[in-house]
């Protein structure tokens, strides 16, 4: 008969452990916050054009969601040397968008105003 382990003798917390780790939840939560606060300002006090809040939110949180998987624990595939995470990609890609689609709209909004 096969050797059976009493329930008991099963801890989790005996049996795992874990490194101390950032709580990067709590960062980002932190961050969109301040990125909610930073564009409800800028809407009250400039407004260059009509929807210029969507390329600012793409540029703000790429950038802030670059920084902050720096702090996370897990191990994602890396890119360029073991430099960048896929997470870290996408980012810096949201902020790529994020300004295109800021010049693209701005320039189109002067366009109409003319």
């Amino acid at each position: 008969m096969a050797h059976c382990r009493a329930f008991s003798d099963l801890s989790f917390f005996k049996d795992q452990w874990s490194l101390t780790v950032h709580p990067t939840q709590l960062y980002e939560s932190f961050g969109l916050l301040a990125i909610f606060f930073l564009l409800m300002q800028l809407r009250k006090r400039w407004r260059p054009f009509d929807g210029f809040t969507l390329p600012l939110y793409l540029m703000f949180y790429g950038a802030l969601r670059f920084f902050i998987e720096f702090l996370r624990g897990d191990h994602n595939p890396t890119h360029f040397n073991d430099m960048l995470s896929d997470q870290q990609v996408f980012c810096l890609l949201f902020v790529v968008v994020g300004a295109v689609l800021f010049t693209f709209m701005s320039r189109r909004a002067r366009k109409t105003a003319n």
